[in-house]
């Protein structure tokens, strides 16, 4: 659910320290590759190497034939290479700056085409550590690297003992529903298949306990599906690879392995169908501890509560204690695998659950180890990431007393109560818990003194919370009876019969709160972290490789004034400062230099560089540079627990650098296509008409010529559905007719007017929104891909579908039962129905529950969009003569 931005570097190659720095050629890489693989092996001659794969970013690989080889061009980030026809593969850097070896395995081949997703968003991840890498500045230093000390320990991959490489696929969804909508097998789901090959490998429980039933709600009307836990699982016949050639007792597999997956996804309240099933994190621990017998002490982790250092460190304990650890990472969509080992060279292994394809030791970032701290992780990890640790058979039936699953996070206010001359003070949390369905227990606030002794307490509150969903509490203390001092305040809670325990902080979100008592008054109120931690020196701004329309480059150093580590996504803006000149505000997106995570260390710097944005700004021109983050509220406590959508949403860019001149690129080393919509007011389409011509563009060139020639690319237009994500899935409805072909020389400028033929078969199109985009394409044989070739300004257009009336020639909007408008949204959306509304569900696209709302018989609510993240959601409704009414919403 939560997404990550980082801009293209190109950065210098040259280290300005004792050592060299030198791009890695592809001679080079194959020595290098050669010799790992010597050192690994004790075969007396090794299958051939074949480079695969050059990896550059945007393309440029079709951009080398028209470069001279003393040319500068984009730098390699890494290499492919294949060992023989299934003998492994090897991921080299291409910087000799990087660690040299990114990614391998001893088996297997590796292929970009048919890789799964999980490892392409890994290799996007790399290519976001390695863009850092060109971008920082911290590399050209003249100091000696960290000589943190990897591990000397390695632990070889858990799964791999019995070779487990499980799919999602046939014969392992053997015994799951039939969806019906399309009448075929619905498929495991990664949570599903994470967690049956762990207990594959753990060859654990001999058989369930409990039963267990659950409403899935993927179809209309919801089904409800229930299981007894009481299969004797036949480990036997569940081999680790599954090869129909040479496994006899195909259907005797196949029912074993389909009992198992069928427990498995049951246990996590799975969402089936045969596109992608879904689940979440919280429902591994329930299904680990109630149904299948492992250790009380099962709990999740989440990265948001431990920094690097601890994060790391648990997963290798997890593994030297052959615990294989199922990982849950946010990037596109949910996802669940198994890390299951960890070299001497800082690498771990991943099992991807797709039948062993590029299974393989991957970097958990592609830096040295000593810049673990200015950004980490797996590029697709940014927000949501948990692992499941702890999780021990119990095999002498003893699983011992369970641990709370994870305790609640909170974001805390507190302020002096108006009118009440400091002797009182208000209180408000937020909490939300991830540890089950229904957490029942008890909150209250309470002040401690300097010795920790409770001196308040407030009225329990009862509360019965549901899994991800945010909570309220409130109360007011009068302090005149308390000493002068300093206090600690906090919100607590407490499990049935248990003791009471303060929530739990998540990322950036104060949960304690400091109150110094003068005089039996309130005279200040401080927190746990500061409301307002990141401060910019002005004079740390670099901005001299501001370039008009080409790529560009600001760096600035960020302080952390708290005591935690932040990790939180920036944005910096490049405006006018003639028509943005303020101290804070919220510049046009236009002027985005892009988006990016930052992780800056407690009570400490980061430099923070953002390169390769190209400023839509003439030469000479003055810009202001602005940087926004998800600010803190003082007043009120936040819901976006680590997500930031909301805040970020609210939160105003500040300045940090102004007047800074924009100059004139010696020379362009791109054509630098720039778009303005000529047509105005808003655009209507109508959705059955075959000859439709809905607006007109301006495309002028900046830069270099613009020179398609032998390409076949052109500029088209096309029309989509939703709000095109940073990974640019989108589902296309339709693409011009017509097309801007041919070259457009610099300064020139040329008029666009796409032209759709669409008809009948769109008319479910009718009363919704969409976007019309322009981009370069090339058609041929293949299909559409896109040409790569950027084109910056008004290149996405909001668009409204209608129908045409044949009678009277006027404009009939279809009568729709369920209407979301805006949709797209930004920060709302009213959400409207013919009949009375009882309830409103949220989900992602793969099934997961994001929000309800109970809204008791009206016929119009406000969705509070911007505590979503960019993106496509299933919205359901439940009406008051018990239909259900389903339609998707866009969030920009």
């Amino acid at each position: 659910m939560l997404k990550r931005f980082l801009l293209l570097a190109l950065g210098s190659l040259l280290c300005l320290g004792s050592v060299w720095a030198t791009p890695i050629s592809p001679e080079v890489s194959l020595r290098i590759a050669q010799q790992f693989f010597r050192g690994s092996s004790l075969r007396s001659s090794e299958p051939s190497l074949t480079l695969s794969y050059i990896h550059r970013p945007q393309n440029t690989q079709a951009k080398q034939t028209h470069l001279r080889a003393s040319e500068v061009i984009a730098p390699t980030y890494y290499y492919i290479y294949n060992r023989g026809e299934n003998d492994g593969f090897v991921i080299v850097a291409g910087d000799d700056r990087l660690e040299q070896i990114l990614a391998y395995s001893y088996e297997g081949h590796f292929s970009v085409e048919s890789a799964p997703r999980e490892a392409l968003y890994w290799l996007k991840g790399i290519d976001k550590e390695i863009e850092t890498f060109y971008r920082t500045d911290m590399f050209y230093s003249t100091s000696p690297k960290s000589t943190r000390e990897l591990p000397q320990k390695q632990v070889a991959p858990l799964l791999e003992k019995e070779q487990i490489r499980w799919d999602q696929g046939y014969p392992f969804n053997s015994e799951c529903p039939v969806d019906p909508f399309t009448s075929r097998k619905c498929v495991t789901g990664c949570v599903a298949t994470a967690l049956a090959q762990v207990l594959r490998f753990h060859k654990w429980p001999d058989v369930g306990t409990g039963s267990h039933s659950y409403i899935d709600s993927m179809y209309t009307p919801h089904i409800t599906r229930s299981v007894t836990f009481n299969t004797h699982y036949d480990w036997a016949n569940m081999p680790g690879t599954y090869d129909p050639n040479t496994i006899e007792n195909k259907e005797m597999v196949a029912k074993a392995y389909g009992l198992l997956m069928r427990d498995a996804g049951h246990a996590v309240d799975m969402t089936y169908s045969s596109r992608g099933s879904g689940a979440l994190d919280t429902y591994i621990v329930r299904a680990l501890r109630d149904f299948f017998k492992y250790s009380g002490e099962t709990h999740l982790l989440y990265r948001g509560q431990v920094n690097q250092e601890k994060w790391e460190g648990t997963i290798r304990t997890e593994l030297d204690n052959e615990r294989p650890v199922i990982f849950f990472g946010q990037g596109e969509g949910g996802h669940c695998f198994v890390c299951d080992g960890y070299d001497d060279k800082g690498l771990f292994h991943f099992n991807w659950g797709w039948g062993g394809k590029a299974n393989a030791y991957y970097r958990l970032t592609a830096l040295q180890p000593s810049s673990l701290g200015t950004g980490a992780g797996m590029g697709f990890y940014d927000y949501a990431q948990s692992i499941v640790v702890g999780a021990a058979p119990c095999r002498d039936g003893e699983c011992g007393e369970k641990a709370p699953l994870s305790t609640p996070s909170v974001s805390l206010r507190a302020k002096i109560l108006p009118n009440s001359g400091g002797e009182k003070i208000t209180m408000a949390g937020i909490y939300m818990q991830s540890a089950q369905t229904l957490m029942h227990c008890t909150l209250r606030f309470a002040i401690y003194d300097g010795k920790e002794t409770r001196v308040k307490e407030g009225q329990p509150d009862v509360g019965n919370l549901s899994v991800y969903i945010p909570y309220i509490s409130r109360d007011t203390f009068e302090v005149k009876d308390l000493a002068d001092g300093t206090y600690t305040l906090k919100l607590e809670y407490a499990l049935e019969g248990k003791d009471y325990k303060p929530l739990h902080f998540l990322y950036d979100e104060p949960s304690i709160a400091f109150i110094t008592i003068a005089d039996h008054k309130v005279s200040k109120i401080e927190y746990d972290v500061p409301i307002d931690w990141l401060s910019v020196d002005p004079k740390t701004v670099k901005a001299d490789k501001l370039y008009s329309y080409e790529k560009s480059e600001v760096s600035f150093t960020v302080h952390n004034s708290s005591k935690r580590e932040m990790y939180l996504p920036a944005q910096l803006f490049c405006v006018d400062g003639q028509t943005f000149n303020r101290e804070e505000g919220t510049p046009d997106y236009r002027y985005s230099a892009g988006v990016q995570m930052i992780t800056v260390p407690a009570e400490g710097d980061a430099e923070i560089t953002f390169s390769g944005f190209r400023p839509i700004l003439p030469k000479d021109s003055k810009a202001n540079l602005y940087l926004r983050i998800p600010r803190l509220n003082p007043d009120e406590p936040g819901t976006d627990f680590g997500f930031y959508n909301k805040r970020m949403a609210r939160s105003a860019a500040r300045r940090i650098a102004k007047d800074c001149i924009v100059k004139l690129p010696g020379s362009y080393t791109d054509a630098t296509l720039v778009c303005e919509l000529v047509t105005e007011g808003p655009i209507q389409i109508v959705c059955t008409d075959n000859n439709v011509r809905p607006c007109k563009f301006e495309i002028r060139n900046e830069g270099s010529l613009y020179d398609p020639t032998g390409s076949k690319a052109a500029i088209r237009a096309l029309l989509t559905t939703g709000y095109n994500d940073q990974e640019g899935n989108v589902e296309v409805l339709a693409v011009s007719t017509n097309a801007l072909s041919g070259k457009i020389g610099k300064g020139e400028k040329k008029y666009f007017v796409p032209m759709f033929s669409l008809g009948r078969e769109f008319s479910f199109l009718a009363g919704k929104d969409g976007l019309l985009r322009i981009l370069t394409v090339v058609s041929d044989q293949f299909g559409l891909s896109d040409f790569g070739q950027k084109i910056f300004g008004t290149i996405k257009v909001p668009v409204h579908f209608i129908l045409k009336n044949s009678n009277e020639g006027g404009i009939e909007v279809i009568p729709q039962e369920i209407m979301l408008y805006p949709n797209p949204a930004t920060t709302e959306t009213t959400l409207r129905t013919i009949l009375p509304m009882e309830q409103i569900s949220i989900e992602a696209m793969d099934g997961k529950h994001i929000a309800s709302y109970k809204v008791d018989g009206v016929q119009s609510f406000q969705i509070p969009t911007n505590q979503l993240m960019a993106g496509e959601y299933i919205v359901r409704c439940a009406t008051s003569n018990g239909k259900t009414l389903m339609t998707t919403l866009l969030v920009r």
